[in-house]
Parts: structure tokens; sequence; C-alpha cells
């Protein structure tokens, strides 16, 4: 039936390089849209927290373990899945963390309660930080924490 061998197996090997060639191409394609994506999606995150601009515009502790402190978010279009708000004086802090973030333009007040007590010379520079932890669009499951905001009044 077949009389020519040599010719089927060239005929085989050149389909065996072939398929060899298409599976390395998805796997280099594979590795290298992995790559990629990764760094867009840092990127974006990245971008997030340079967006995002909070303005701490006052505090007020009514004792030492509970201070107000009134959070402007002057831009950022992100949306945020946390702030973090930071009250010390110098020795001792109050920390905490509040669900849901800011919309742009939108002023909030977060009530910071502890049980460490704070000494009352709280309300100068650098003494409250506002933190903010979000996800971006691209980046669903990657969760980032920005750099804290200084009260500057």
């Amino acid at each position: 039936m077949f009389k020519d061998k040599k010719a089927m197996s060239g005929i085989i090997t050149t389909i065996m390089i072939v398929a060899l060639v298409l599976v390395l191409f998805i796997i280099v394609w594979g590795v290298i849209s992995n790559i990629v994506n990764s760094q867009a999606c840092n990127a974006e995150l990245s971008e997030m927290c340079t967006d995002t601009s909070l303005l701490i515009t006052g505090i007020s502790c009514t004792s030492t373990t509970n201070c107000d402190v009134v959070v402007k978010r002057t831009r950022g279009s992100s949306d945020l899945e946390s702030v973090t708000i930071s009250v010390s004086d110098g020795k001792n802090s109050l920390t905490k963390t509040f669900a849901g973030g800011l919309d742009n333009l939108q002023t909030k007040e977060f009530a910071v309660t502890g049980t460490t007590a704070l000494s009352s010379t709280i309300g100068n520079k650098g003494d409250v930080a506002a933190s903010v932890k979000g996800t971006t669009d691209m980046c669903k499951n990657e969760v980032i924490v920005c750099p804290a905001f200084s009260y500057s009044g």
C-alpha cells in the first residue's frame, strides 16, 4: 500500500515540528501576557494612590480615648475599600479602620475611639494621619494600601 515509507516519515516529522512550534508559541504567549498584565495591574494600583488625595480638615478630641477626625477627599476616582485613621500624641496612638471609602470631594467625620489613653496634646501637625486601601477595575483581586496623608492644620 505505502511503497515509499521515507516520504511518510518526512510528513510526520514536519507535522510534529509544526505542532511543537505551536505548543511553544502558546506557552511563551501565556507567560508574556501574564507578566504584562501583572505589570499593568501594578501600574494601575500605583496610579490609584497618586490619583487619590485626602485632606484632614479638623480634629476634635472629647476625651483621651475618643477623637473625631474630619477628612475630605479632594481628588481621585478609584473606589476605596477602607479608610484608616490614626491619632497619635507621639507616645500612644488610636487607630481605627472604617469600611467603605470616600467619594470624590466628599467630606466625612470619623470617630476614632480606643482603649489607649492619649495625652491632651492632640491637634498638632503630624498627630493625625489617614491612609486608604482600595482596588481598581483591572485588578479586582489585588488590594493596595496607599501611604498616609498627615494633618496639616
